[in-house]
């Protein structure tokens, strides 16, 4: 016995292009619609092509709203200083990201917001180095090289914009000694 039967698409929809879902939506809000078309098949096609325009819409504003930080970390001499701690901090928002150097003294911190930052450097042996006034805009991949002098804790290197200023911090006096 031959039984004959016919094949029956469950989704005959589901592989649409842009050009077809943009057609559906137009169909479906000016009332031109297949007669068979149901208000739940309305309903599918309606939020399948509200979400199909938010994931393309929404998808590169989110991609173009970060850059990045990297460097360098050397001391006066020219050598690398690996294993430096390095800390990025967002001036508005107070967030802050901390790496170490590399075994070539470089650090990187992707996907950072656009925003104002400071970088800070620090390192054993090596004065605190703290860079100012840094404008990271969308995709910029901006590069803060730190030149660390040797020195204590108590002594801070300041670079505002391509200036580097030493700023001396005097611990406060002990007991009974005097400066």
């Amino acid at each position: 016995m031959l039984v004959a039967y016919q094949e029956v698409q469950v989704f005959p929809r589901l592989h649409l292009g842009f050009r077809q879902i943009l057609i559906i939506f137009v169909r479906s809000l000016t009332g031109a619609v297949h007669k068979g078309d149901n208000l739940m098949n309305k309903a599918l096609k309606l939020s399948l092509l509200l979400l199909t325009l938010t994931t393309f819409l929404i998808t590169p504003a989110l991609a173009q709203t970060t850059g990045s930080i990297s460097g360098e970390v050397r001391d006066e001499k020219e050598a690398v200083i690996k294993g430096a701690n390095v800390s990025v901090r967002n001036v508005k928002t107070n967030d802050t990201r901390t790496t170490q150097t590399d075994s070539d003294g470089r650090y990187r911190f992707s996907a950072m917001p656009v925003g104002d930052y400071e970088v800070t450097v620090e390192s054993s042996g090596f004065a605190k180095y703290v860079q100012s006034g840094i404008t990271l805009v969308l995709n910029q991949q901006a590069t803060v090289n730190a030149t660390m002098k040797t020195g204590g804790v108590a002594e801070v290197v300041r670079g505002t914009q391509g200036r580097c200023a030493t700023v001396r911090v005097v611990p406060a006096a002990r007991g009974g000694e005097k400066h």
